[in-house]
């Protein structure tokens, strides 16, 4: 009799162990779920660069890469409590890669200094899959995939030359346009066009402005104000326009960290 009831104790003792188990986990997902819907806010780091791949040689060449910023609006709307998310966001983004360079041109006794850079502006809408899970009551993770739309307002490089005797000539090319506007002083010694040319500093031809990017990433939610993810999305689509086009294909890489603050 004793055996028996002591078997019966230990059950009952079992089941409500992992009734108040299960107590608490639901308190930290109920807790983590109030946070993963919420309005927030979007700031952080972008780093992107281009891979460039001949259609006849499988040949491969990266572009150096370009830094920049980000920030945004998010909202979560939920699919399945306590887990699932449907994230639509609007962002800002910002990139620039500054060039400072001296080179020596024949006849010019102390050389020349070069300064240059490229800088890009783009509006992105990610839509995004993100799953949920609270570890304690502060602390939870989460996991997102999905595309992003980008299009891109501005990409353009400017270069310029300054000579000691005060001449300078600037160049500047919009990307998308595949336009050139040069200034050249008079009787300039050196032709910055040219260079930048044969130096292959210009992309060939124009670029598209609009992409398909689809991303992944993992991060944190602390305090249930403030999230953390670190990302990267692969660019779906060839920036490269017209004939151009049929014999190159480049695709844009972004690495993301970005720091989120909810209401």
């Amino acid at each position: 009799m004793k055996q028996k009831f002591a078997i019966v104790l230990s059950v009952l003792m079992l089941i409500a162990s992992v009734d108040l188990a299960a107590q608490e986990r639901s308190r930290h997902r109920r807790y983590h779920e109030f946070s993963a819907h919420g309005f927030g806010i979007d700031f952080g780091y972008v780093h992107s660069s281009y891979r460039t791949t001949d259609w006849a040689t499988d040949e491969v060449e990266t572009s150096a890469g370009l830094d920049g910023f980000k920030v945004g609006l998010t909202k979560d709307f939920r699919i399945v409590p306590e887990a699932l998310y449907f994230q639509v966001g609007l962002n800002y983004i910002y990139q620039n890669d500054a060039r400072n360079e001296n080179i020596s041109v024949p006849g010019i006794d102390n050389g020349l200094r070069i300064v240059g850079d490229r800088t890009e502006h783009y509006v992105a809408l990610p839509l995004k899959l993100k799953y949920t899970y609270g570890i304690t009551d502060r602390i939870g993770i989460a996991v997102e995939a999905g595309p992003t739309l980008l299009l891109g307002a501005s990409s353009k490089m400017k270069y310029r030359t300054r000579f000691e005797d005060g001449q300078s000539s600037i160049v500047t090319y919009n990307i998308y346009k595949g336009e050139m506007d040069a200034s050249q002083a008079a009787g300039d010694k050196f032709d910055l066009e040219d260079w930048m040319v044969t130096t292959g500093m210009l992309p060939e031809g124009s670029l598209k402005r609009f992409d398909v990017m689809l991303g992944a990433s993992v991060g944190a939610d602390f305090f249930n104000k403030l999230e953390v993810r670190l990302g990267y999305d692969w660019g779906l689509v060839n920036r490269y326009r017209k004939e151009l086009a049929d014999d190159l294909k480049m695709r844009r890489g972004q690495f993301n960290l970005t720091v989120g603050v909810r209401f």
